[in-house]
């Protein structure tokens, strides 16, 4: 009997197979986990066994973001570290470098240094913000500017079909100079930025914490420089190496477009490839209702629904009903979902003109509105709504006159200008009633968040697709279907990720399931 537990638990013959081989076996383990499968129980549970054999072993669950971590240190057994790839890396960081101050702006600082104020400023905000993703993307991606750069720097351009406005030679004769001043700035002035958490450690060789046992969960979305810092930090001394439990979902990949390697968890694989290793499935889906299941499996066909799961609906609504559901009356079991983040504004809007208490997951979609009203205000929190307003609205029409330029010379999308409206509306929308520009910025803190179990009670979570994963409700809406696969997704690895995204979209339902039409 588990120490921790007062009862022996009895899984599934695919869940038995993992706690067999995780407690009784010494391979590298692949848990190639579908989505509601119960990889998280899973992986607590074998963790509780195998410490009831190896008390004395030292374990770490690294999770993809800080709130699930923090979720999970609750759940882990004693002595077990839940953590992120970015709290690994800092400690590693801190260990070598000392005492380090986070600034985000660090790219467009040192390239600032580099041109010139002037000439940095007279660059204009395209090149500002391609050189400062193209950093971001050679970092995650290990970019070696030292080895073969020039092929290497096509291929990055190439892959991420990276829209550059002809400042492609520009950024590439400027990349290796910021890249080596970026390792240079945490040495003179303790300067990191949030890509440097990983990506440092890797460069110099930090020192990182080792473990005896390291699961990695959500394998699927990791980028080359976590795929490192991992390997790091399990034990490989010859005779007593450690093991990597590695833990995901190939057809959830839906990060690329953001650094990730679309091919993870295989890559991962070859990379230990030289010792034991062993592939297990989880496919009983614990989650979803048979009717949704159905739905998934046009595009993941192993998922498999429990023997005894309810049939479960799925329904269209148009969206002029949607907003007097019943459902909402139950907002803690409603999640309303879109692949763009356009559409969930313009939701929002909606619901609190009609006090439906809702809420925007993503800090950083709040902090761009913020920002936006900071910058119209001159950081003037006390200037009235009126003067406020105007501006707002001059900034409006000097925006749709930049898209309509820039139109003219490459291809502009429509929901360019839409997410512009979406935005300008919202803010419009959070002043009424407002007297002060803080009483909007207030408003906005309210609104955006990530959705912590505090923050959403209550509250209808809105939330794009892409931020949906860990989320689940007994009813969800899915807004906009017809963008699932998004119709620019052009490059091979766009259009799979594009089916993952609809699948991990049919996925986060445990009863109702609800197709919003126009």
């Amino acid at each position: 009997m588990s120490l921790f537990e007062t009862e022996t638990i009895v899984g599934s013959t695919e869940q038995e197979a993992f706690w067999k081989e995780l407690v009784d076996g010494n391979s590298h383990i692949f848990l190639e986990a579908r989505a509601g499968t119960g990889k998280t129980f899973s992986c607590i549970e074998g963790c509780k066994r195998y410490l009831d054999k190896h008390p004395d072993a030292k374990i770490a669950m690294v999770a993809y973001n800080k709130s699930i971590a923090t979720e999970l240190q609750e759940k882990v057994p004693a002595g077990v570290t839940a953590c992120t790839m970015h709290s690994l890396g800092f400690k590693a960081v801190r260990e070598r470098y000392g005492k380090v101050k986070v600034d985000n702006w660090k790219t467009a600082n040192i390239a600032e240094k580099l041109m010139g104020k002037r000439q940095w400023k007279g660059a204009g905000a395209s090149f500002q913000m391609g050189l400062r993703k193209v950093v971001s993307l050679a970092k995650n991606t290990l970019l070696d500017w030292e080895e073969d750069y020039t092929r290497q720097f096509n291929s990055l351009v190439a892959h991420y079909n990276l829209q550059l406005n002809g400042a492609e030679e520009a950024i590439k004769a400027l990349l290796p100079e910021v890249l080596q001043h970026s390792e240079d700035d945490v040495l003179e002035n303790g300067i990191i930025d949030f890509d440097d958490m990983i990506w440092l450690p890797t460069l110099s060789n930090c020192s990182v914490d080792t473990f005896d046992m390291l699961f990695v969960d959500e394998a699927q979305d990791l980028n080359k420089s976590r795929q490192e810092l991992a390997l790091n930090a399990v034990r490989h001394e010859m005779e007593d190496h450690g093991r990597l439990i590695v833990v995901g979902d190939p057809k959830q990949a839906i990060y690329g477009f953001a650094g990730a390697d679309a091919y993870s968890m295989i890559n991962l694989r070859n990379r230990v490839e030289h010792q034991d290793v062993m592939t297990l499935p989880l496919t009983i889906t614990r989650r979803c209702p048979k009717s949704h299941v159905a739905l998934a499996q046009e595009i993941v066909e192993d998922i498999k629904p429990m023997d005894d799961a309810i049939e479960g609906t799925v329904t269209n609504m148009p969206i002029e009903a949607l907003y007097n559901d019943e459902q909402f009356a139950d907002p803690n079991e409603t999640l309303v979902l879109c692949r763009m983040n356009a559409p969930l504004m313009a939701f929002a809007y909606q619901c609190i003109s009609r006090d439906i208490p809702c809420m925007i997951q993503g800090k950083d979609i709040g902090s761009s509105l913020s920002t936006l009203c900071n910058k119209l205000a001159g950081k003037n929190i006390s200037m009235s709504i009126p003067e406020f307003q105007t501006r707002l609205s001059q900034y409006h029409i000097k925006e749709i006159q930049r898209l309509d330029a820039k139109a003219i010379q490459t291809r502009v999308s429509k929901t360019a200008y839409e997410m512009l409206g979406d935005k300008v509306q919202c803010i419009e929308l959070l002043c009424k009633g407002a007297d002060i520009v803080g009483d909007v910025i207030n408003r906005i803190k309210k609104l955006f968040d990530d959705t912590s179990k505090g923050q959403r009670k209550n509250k209808i979570v809105l939330s794009s697709v892409h931020r949906a994963k860990g989320l689940e409700a007994d009813t969800v809406y899915i807004l906009e279907e017809h963008m699932m696969p998004h119709p620019m997704a052009e490059l091979e690895w766009e259009i799979g990720q594009e089916h993952n995204i609809r699948y991990v979209a049919l996925t986060r339902s445990k009863n109702t399931l609800v197709f919003v039409r126009k």
